[in-house]
């Protein structure tokens, strides 16, 4: 039997209303039906091709000389008519209904045909390239309308050609049928360069996981259509160990320019939640490991898993990355303006290529429905269009490979390229985007909570208290290998950093315990070795050496056990607090540097009591402020300083419902109602626990109270403490919930509540360490602070590590503690008042110094080792110059700067040793510019938000 006429019955009007939104069986069996259509065989019989008819009014007169083979999909069925497909067959038709996959379809289709040829059927790969044809005819179509054009593709060409095409195929004649199909491709082709004559792209972006590495991968490594390959080093690295074959099958495609490679980063992890620190040490892995696995590094930053910042420029280019993915694969907020090509700056002015144009999923039937709208989008608005899809190795449905068939005939609807190679070759694009640090917000919090693992906020917590330990304890190791040797320890401590990168939030308490044991037992010794410099004879009785790691000077907190003896006031160290168990004072110390304390055996004398208590009923006060409590909730009501300031700000616990609620008060005509989110923090009993000269603290117990209901949620103890030198305020809570929080994070968990009295005020809080006003982002994270200031106060609240909060109005900020999965009860904050430098402060706290036991008295009392002249630069850490050619490592070393507060300075760094020469180099070791020196000074400008590597060499 032949065919007539070949019939696509399409749910629409015409089409330029042909569907864009269809479920996946839905969609697949539209396109599907148009790509079966065009096989050759129904092609050779009916000598036409095929064409697409109105479903809702279209009926096929009984004319038995009329053969026509008609094409149902599944969401035309329901425009039919009630008896629509009785008239079908009564009129000799053969339908075809209720199927989705292509090859149901050709069976169905080809069931009342002569057989094909032996040869043809033999050659799968020629009939896909048919259908592939059928694909891109109808995408060329359904663009020439998005496009807005009138001119249609030559029909009468096209079909020539087609049918010359089907002839051949179905005679044998593969290179005649090939020479057919090129030239109807060309047809469409010509169609396109009507409405848009130059070059358009198609990126095929391909996930790759070792899972994933499997036969399916192997075939697209060889197939001649560029693509881009997108995975992490690690990944790389596993897939070389378990299949060696594979990873030089990548190369020898790197080599021939068929595969560009997506990545950077070692491992899929961090984001703004950890140090910026961790950031830098995953590209330079990453990168060093590419190059190691693959020959070379990836050219383009991107990954599966959120990682966006407004820092990223900087961190990719400076580890000689060529472009990046201004978009994510799995979830988080970010600007979303979609443009194929443009340059991105970074909060420090650095500028990359970026590309922003959300892809497509490649094996989504639905998603190719929207190809030619989303193509028209990038025309129109692109100086380069471009469409990019993102998929795994697999494909579960066949419309990508039937582009990726097309573009070895006609580039009809772009032209496959790598991502790499389009960021280099296409034109430099006119547009400059700048996006402010507070537009990029990750799901991390969302997804631990939704797969149920535990601690979603304090391991983070536990992260940051870990990381400040490992950062003070390789300080010391490298400050001492520098002064015995002339290079920063290049063994334990670079062992030990590795190690803590290495380990992931997600991955528990008891990688954390195992970390806390090396950095113990790298303390015990590196630690040691810088003492035995400074203050020669091991540990004794003399006194302490109190060590800062950071860059600036400070006034911390230090305790000693009792049972080592007391702490000594002097000049640097305030007078000291002692009870039974411990020692305490404040003590100034220099930038990384160290003071010198001597032992007494005898507590210190009380000292004279100043003129008010430290501390009485709910009052606190001390040199700089007074601090209130609440009668009614226990928490702090007021926090005032001397001079007829109004209320910093005021402190609450709370547990917050997912819904607002209406409470009601008093009875009868005296009742009143308010709506609120919160329960009532409730005091029951306060005391005070400390009233000495020097400290001053008040324990509040009490409960959270629904008001609805009269249950108690939960229990609180708060302790809230002042020291007499020392403007802060320290909070320590422990919260026992007899209602564990459930659902979505962000709106049911207990959260310490933050209220400040104006408007006005400027509210900032810490990304990667550094300082940015919060904009109008009612979720943000901030694992340092959050900072309320004016023209004349500060305020700063350090939250230890505790990254995530919400914006509640102008005037108030929530604090997560306490969200379903979290195990923690145990939280502190301390609340500094008119410190001028929030990172700092927040260092300070976070990061107490090193106390070491020392037998003598060191020669000098107390000096520094380094110091930066610019209080909005502090040095994040040291690392040995590279080998020269013989392996060995010159003395000297690389100083890691960051600026924290977005300011240019120009500044002097300082060093125990005279430099002989410096300069400030990228990641990667290339020189960015020559520093001048003199004597110990080095001379460094830094821009804002700037990381900056100084390379000193003595």
């Amino acid at each position: 039997m032949t065919y007539d006429e070949l019939v696509v019955l399409v749910p629409c009007h015409s089409l330029e209303d042909f569907p864009t939104e269809l479920g996946e069986a839905p969609a697949e069996s539209l396109l599907n039906a148009f790509a079966a259509a065009w096989h050759p065989a129904l092609l050779f019989h009916s000598g036409a091709l095929p064409q697409w008819k109105r479903a809702d009014d279209y009926y096929d007169a009984p004319l038995p000389s009329v053969k026509r083979l008609v094409f149902v999909p599944q969401p035309s069925e329901d425009w039919l008519g009630h008896d629509a497909l009785d008239q079908l067959r009564e009129g000799g038709s053969i339908v075809i209904k209720g199927l989705h996959k292509r090859s149901e379809y050709v069976d169905a289709a080809l069931a009342d045909v002569d057989p094909v040829p032996a040869a043809l059927a033999s050659d799968p790969e020629l009939i896909a390239d048919f259908h592939a044809l059928g694909i891109t005819w109808l995408m060329t179509e359904l663009l020439t309308r998005h496009m807005r054009n009138i001119a249609d593709v030559d029909r009468t060409r096209l079909e020539a050609e087609t049918i010359a095409a089907a002839k051949a195929a179905m005679a044998g004649d593969r290179p005649a049928a090939e020479r057919h199909l090129q030239r109807a491709f060309e047809t469409l082709l010509e169609c396109r360069e009507r409405f848009y004559p130059v070059d358009c792209w198609l990126i095929d972006l391909c996930l790759i996981s070792p899972a994933q590495a499997n036969a399916h991968f192997e075939r697209l490594c060889s197939h001649p259509t560029p693509f881009s390959l997108v995975a992490a080093a690690e990944e790389i690295a596993q897939i070389q160990k378990e299949n060696p074959a594979l990873v030089q099958q990548i190369q020898e495609g790197l080599a021939a320019e068929r595969i560009g490679l997506v990545g950077g980063d070692w491992r899929e992890t961090g984001g703004v939640l950890r140090s910026i620190q961790h950031s830098l040490w995953n590209m330079e892995r990453g990168r060093s490991e590419m190059k190691r696995v693959l020959g070379a590094p990836a050219k383009v930053w991107g990954r599966r898993r959120y990682g966006l910042s407004a820092f990223l420029p900087q961190l990719a280019l400076r580890n000689g990355a060529e472009g990046a993915l201004h978009f994510v694969m799995d979830d988080g907020i970010y600007p979303d303006d979609e443009q194929t090509k443009f340059r991105w700056q970074g909060c420090d002015g650095s500028v990359i290529d970026a590309i922003s144009r959300i892809p497509l999923p490649g094996d989504s039937a639905s998603s190719f429905l929207r190809l030619p709208q989303r193509m028209a989008e990038s025309m129109d608005n692109d100086h380069a269009a471009a469409l990019i899809f993102a998929r795994w190795p697999e494909l579960r449905t066949p419309f990508l490979d039937d582009l990726r068939r097309a573009d070895r005939y006609s580039p009809v609807l772009g032209r496959f390229t790598t991502l790499d190679r389009f960021l280099t070759q296409t034109e430099m694009p006119g547009r400059m985007e700048t996006y402010r640090p507070g537009s990029y917000f990750s799901p991390f919090l969302v997804q631990a909570v939704a797969r149920q693992q535990p601690d979603p906020i304090s391991r983070y917590l536990r992260e940051w208290n870990l990381r400040h330990s490992v950062e003070a304890v390789t300080w010391c190791a490298d400050m001492a290998s520098l002064l015995i040797t002339g290079v920063p320890d290049r063994s334990e401590a670079t062992q030990l950093r590795d190690s803590l990168e290495l380990v992931d939030p997600d991955a528990g308490q008891g990688a954390h315990d195992e970390l806390a044991s090396q950095v113990a037992d790298l303390e015990a010794t590196a630690a040691s070795r810088l003492r035995d410099v400074i203050a020669p004879g091991g540990p004794g009785d003399a006194g302490w050496l109190v060590v800062n790691p950071w860059s600036f000077a400070r006034k911390a907190v230090v305790t000693v056990p009792a049972d080592e003896g007391f702490l000594t006031a002097g000049d640097a160290v305030s007078p000291v607090h002692a009870t039974a168990d411990e020692s305490s004072a404040i003590v100034e110390l220099p930038p990384c540097g160290f003071t010198w304390i001597p032992r007494s055996e005898h507590a210190p004398p009380s000292g004279e009591r100043p003129k008010f208590p430290s501390a009485e009923g709910l009052l606190l006060r001390n040199e700089f402020f007074e601090v209130i409590l609440s009668d009614a909730t226990g928490g702090i009501a007021q926090i005032r300083t001397f001079r007829r300031s109004p209320n910093r700000l005021s402190q609450q616990l709370a547990f917050r419902f997912p819904r607002e609620r209406t409470i009601s008060t008093g009875e009868g005509e005296g009742a009143e109602s308010y709506k609120s989110y919160y329960t009532e923090m409730q005091l029951k009993e306060s005391r005070v626990i400390d009233d000495s000269p020097t400290v001053g603290a008040i324990e509040t117990i009490g409960s959270l109270v629904d008001q609805v209901s009269g249950e108690a949620l939960a229990d609180f103890q708060q302790v809230t403490r002042v020291r007499r030198g020392r403007p802060v305020v320290e909070i320590e809570i422990e919260l026992t919930p007899k209602r564990e929080p459930e659902g979505d994070p962000w709106s049911n968990y207990f959260g310490v509540r933050w209220a400040w009295k104006w408007e006005s005020v400027a509210v900032s809080r810490s990304i990667f360490q550094t300082a940015h006003v919060l904009g109008d982002e009612q979720r943000f994270e901030s694992p340092h602070f959050i900072e309320i200031a004016d023209d004349n106060d500060r305020t700063t609240i350090v939250t230890n590590g505790l990254p995530f909060h919400r914006k509640i109005g102008p005037r108030m900020v929530d604090t997560l503690l306490l969200t379903a999965g979290e195990n923690r009860r145990r939280f502190r904050f301390d609340i500094a008042i008119d410190e001028r430098y929030p990172l700092q402060t927040a260092l300070d706290i976070m990061s107490p110094p090193l106390v070491l036991r020392c037998a003598k008295k060191p020669a000098v009392p107390e000096a520094w080792l380094m110091h930066v002249s610019a209080r909005n630069v502090v040095v994040l850490g040291m690392r040995p110059l590279d080998p020269d050619g013989q392996g060995v490592v010159p003395q000297g070393c690389i100083v890691r700067l960051l600026e924290t507060e977005g300011r240019h300075r120009a500044f002097a760094l300082k060093t125990f040793r005279s430099p002989s020469a410096a300069r400030q180099r990228d990641f990667i070791g290339q020189t960015i510019q020559q520093c001048r020196v003199a004597g110990d000074e080095t001379t460094v400008e830094i821009a804002p938000y700037e990381i900056c590597d100084i390379e000193l060499t003595f």
